[in-house]
């Protein structure tokens, strides 16, 4: 039986790191209304919070600020206080290992190294031990493994369920310029072999316009139970038209090797979608939700259709959903799934 990073269906918490580093910008007030909208959705669905907060900052004295307030109960809100570079945990932040054989659970961390030095790293790069003394601190006991020892990772660019993982390449080989791609094949093999988590597939997709990523997958391809989304677009007017073209042309020669995927299923992107900030395009993608435990948070724009929100919805069904505006994210350069990192306690 091989082991799992805990999927989407499986977790029951969100991590965030809340975003007061953007105080006193002019996309301030816009970040704090969108952290409230989700924490709000998640504890009203009994989805606990647990929230990095930075040394000197309150997130309750934040949100004052603008004359909001969040009702929570003392249990459903994990504050635990560190300094991070940035707010993109899912990217930096560690994945939590089943250990099937054992019934155990471990930290898996990972080098992060933000793009290929993009941006500085270094509290980012710390936040998975500080993580996991906060858990063996209050008696979790969970130990802490290192995955992928030889190369740079992002959270973000991995997506999973319980039979299978997706990688970019495209991603993977911009994040490690320094190695050659069978380096850094051998590294992906021996860290899934290593820790019993099956087999993986790699697409190779340039990212879409404003990524910074170099072609996060969760902005290209998620896993919804056993369906497969992918951003799909049928407009030549959209600037990624062409790569998300040769996006369904890979997903298609790929689908051979995707037994326990029923559907594969295209959400459109047309020229409506593409969201400006300072004259430069942002990075949106429908892909780019939050799901928790069946709960999904979908970003959306001022420009989305009435008929993608109603075919959002029945691929969803079996859920409860929420569409949140996502654009003070995009701003920042990320956007939902970016800031969340799925957990279990």
């Amino acid at each position: 039986m091989r082991n799992q990073i805990i999927s989407e269906d499986d977790s029951n918490m969100i991590i965030l790191k809340w975003p007061s580093m953007h105080k006193g910008k002019d996309n301030w007030p816009n970040l704090l209304n969108i952290y409230i909208e989700i924490i709000t959705f998640l504890l009203g669905k009994n989805i606990h919070v647990i929230l990095i907060e930075d040394l000197k900052n309150n997130f309750i004295d934040d949100i004052k600020e603008i004359n909001k307030e969040i009702d929570f109960d003392s249990n459903s809100i994990i504050t635990l206080k560190f300094n991070t570079n940035d707010i993109w945990i899912r990217d930096y932040g560690p994945f939590m290992l089943q250990d099937n054989a054992n019934n155990k659970f471990f930290v898996l961390d990972y080098n992060y190294n933000a793009y290929g030095e993009k941006y500085n790293y270094n509290q980012d790069n710390k936040f998975t031990h500080y993580f996991s003394k906060y858990l063996n601190k209050n008696s979790y006991n969970i130990l802490t493994k290192k995955i992928f020892n030889k190369i740079f990772i992002e959270g973000g660019n991995i997506i999973h369920n319980k039979s299978m993982y997706i990688l970019n390449k495209h991603c993977l080989k911009n994040t490690n310029k320094e190695l050659s791609w069978s380096e850094i094949k051998k590294e992906l093999d021996h860290g899934f072999t290593n820790n019993n988590l099956g087999d993986y597939l790699i697409l190779d997709i340039e990212n879409i316009s404003g990524d910074d990523t170099n072609g996060h997958i969760d902005n290209l391809v998620r896993l919804y139970g056993d369906d497969l989304l992918y951003m799909s677009c049928k407009d030549i007017e959209h600037p990624d038209y062409y790569i998300l073209k040769e996006l369904k042309n890979q997903i298609k020669s790929m689908s051979k090797n995707m037994p326990f995927i029923k559907k594969i299923i295209g959400i459109e992107h047309d020229a409506s979608d593409v969201i400006y900030y300072n004259k430069k395009i942002l990075p949106f993608s429908y892909l780019n939700f939050i799901n928790v435990k069946n709960n999904i948070l979908m970003p959306i724009n001022i420009n989305t259709k009435i008929k993608t929100i109603s075919k959002l919805k029945s691929i969803f069904d079996k859920s409860s959903i929420k569409f949140i505006n996502s654009k003070p994210l995009l701003c920042e350069l990320g956007g939902l799934h970016c800031c969340s990192l799925n957990w279990k306690l």
